[in-house]
C-alpha cells in the first residue's frame, strides 16, 4: 500500500485481497493488502433439555463442581422429605447431564444451604441452618465416590445465635473455606473452616458488617489472594458510581453509623452536595437534615 499526494486529504493505493464493495470499511492486513471488514457470525448458545435431579419440590438449592471427581454436586432442602438436607451427584457427558441417587446428608429441617469445593483436600463442604435447633449454623464434609456421596460428622460454626443467608467460598491460597452469614443482631459474620479428612473445624467468628446484613455473597480472587474484601470493593465501586451519576439524595437507615459502607456513602453524598434523608428512632419519622 502506498500514499498518493503530500497534502491532505490524502489518497491511498493498495492491493485488494478479495472483493471490496464501494463504501464498505476495510482493514490493512499484515502483508500490506487491504480486505473488506466482514461480520463473523457466532453460533447461538442453546440450552439442552432440563433434567430432573429431585422429583419433589426443593428449596435452598446450592451447587459446586468437584474437579477431583469431575462431578457436579447439588445440595438442597427436600420439601418432599420433611426438608431434610439432601445431596445428589451429577455427571456431565457431552451436552447432557445425569444424576445419581439423592442421599440424605442431615435429617431434620435444614435451610439456608451453601456449598463449596475444597481443592486442597478434594472434598465438598456444605453449610446450613439447623432450623430445629435454634437455627444454629452447621457444616459437614462430603466425599464424592462415583455417582454417590457420603458425609462426615457434623460441626457447628455458630452455636449461640441464629444463622441465615449463608454463602461460602474456598480460598485456594490458604486451603480454607470461608463462610459468610447473617448472625447475631442480623450482623454480617464470617468464619474460616479447615478441612481434615472427613471433618471440619472452625476459627473465631468475625464481623464484617455491624449493621443489618442481607443476601450475603462471597468469592475468592486467585490473582490477588483476596476473598470477601474484593467482593466488597466491587460493591462499593458500583455504589459510588450510582451515587455520583444517578442520585439526587440518599436515605440513611437507623444505625448506619455502624456500617463502614454506609459511612462511606454518607461522606461521599455530603462531599458532592446530595440531600441526606434520615430514619429516626421513630420508624414513621423520616426527615431531611444537613450533613454536619
Amino acid at each position: 500500500m502506498k500514499t498518493i499526494g503530500d497534502t491532505l486529504p490524502r489518497r491511498f493505493k493498495a492491493k485488494a485481497s478479495g472483493a471490496i464493495t464501494a463504501g464498505k470499511p476495510c482493514i490493512v492486513e499484515a502483508d500490506g493488502d487491504v480486505t473488506q471488514v466482514a461480520l463473523v457470525s457466532s453460533p447461538i448458545p442453546s440450552a439442552q433439555s432440563a433434567v430432573t435431579f429431585e422429583s419433589a419440590s426443593v428449596i435452598y438449592v446450592a451447587a459446586t463442581f468437584d474437579s477431583n471427581s469431575n462431578k457436579t454436586v447439588i445440595c438442597y432442602s427436600d420439601l418432599g422429605n420433611s426438608s431434610y438436607l439432601t445431596a445428589v451427584v451429577g455427571t456431565i457427558s457431552g451436552t447432557t447431564v445425569s444424576f445419581g441417587t439423592p442421599v440424605v446428608i442431615e435429617s431434620g429441617e435444614m435451610t439456608h444451604v451453601a456449598v463449596a469445593f475444597d481443592s486442597t483436600n478434594n472434598k465438598v463442604v456444605v453449610a446450613y441452618t439447623d432450623f430445629p435447633t435454634n437455627n444454629y449454623g452447621r457444616a459437614k464434609v462430603l466425599t464424592v465416590s462415583g455417582t454417590s456421596i457420603s458425609a462426615g460428622s457434623e460441626a457447628t460454626f455458630n452455636g449461640s445465635n441464629e444463622t441465615f443467608e449463608t454463602s461460602m467460598a474456598f480460598d485456594s491460597n490458604a486451603g480454607k473455606v470461608v463462610i459468610a452469614y447473617k448472625g447475631a443482631s442480623d450482623q454480617g459474620k464470617a468464619i474460616v473452616g479447615t478441612v481434615s479428612g472427613t471433618s471440619i473445624t472452625f476459627g473465631s467468628e468475625a464481623t464484617f458488617n455491624a449493621a443489618t446484613t442481607n443476601d450475603t455473597s462471597i468469592c475468592f480472587d486467585p490473582d490477588n489472594n483476596i476473598g470477601h474484601q474484593d467482593a466488597n470493593r466491587r460493591i462499593m465501586k458500583r455504589d459510588v458510581d450510582v451515587i455520583c451519576d444517578e442520585c439526587k439524595a440518599i436515605y440513611m437507615l437507623q444505625g448506619w453509623q455502624n456500617s463502614q459502607g454506609a459511612c462511606a456513602e454518607f461522606y461521599l453524598a455530603c462531599s458532592i452536595g446530595l440531600e441526606i434523608y434520615y430514619e429516626s428512632s421513630d420508624q414513621n419519622d423520616i426527615g431531611s437534615r444537613r450533613c454536619f
